[in-house]
């Protein structure tokens, strides 16, 4: 292998590579033979994680699946407070309803004392 006319081992070629963009083992900077043909024989996984492979994203993998498992926690709990928060709202609508029906009863039973007096 050659890089800049000097003759390296592969791992040292491949280091070079790597320093100016050019991931080897992503082999996305040659099409070898039978590469056409491999890529269009991938299931949708296989090339997801091809693909995954050539921009890089699978090295930074397990911190986005970390993200998304905070995120879906943080989704529940969001969930749950607004659950919580329309609870409390109905019941205080209920309270506000049985506060008005305990003060109605009580009127009435007023007029119907008053009522009972005069007669």
């Amino acid at each position: 292998n050659e890089y800049n006319s000097k003759r390296m081992d592969f791992k040292s070629y491949e280091e070079s590579l790597s320093q100016i963009g050019v991931i080897v083992r992503a082999r996305n900077f040659l099409v070898f033979q039978g590469d056409v043909t491999g890529i269009a024989q991938k299931t949708g996984k296989d090339l997801t994680k091809w693909f995954e492979q050539i921009s890089g994203s699978d090295q930074i993998k397990p911190e986005f699946e970390d993200a998304v498992r905070k995120h879906g926690e943080i989704q529940s709990k969001y969930e749950a407070a607004g659950e919580k928060n329309r609870n409390l709202a109905r019941e205080k609508k209920q309270m506000k309803q049985q506060k008005e029906e305990a003060a109605d009863f009580e009127r009435k039973q007023r007029e119907l004392k008053e009522l009972k007096s005069d007669f």
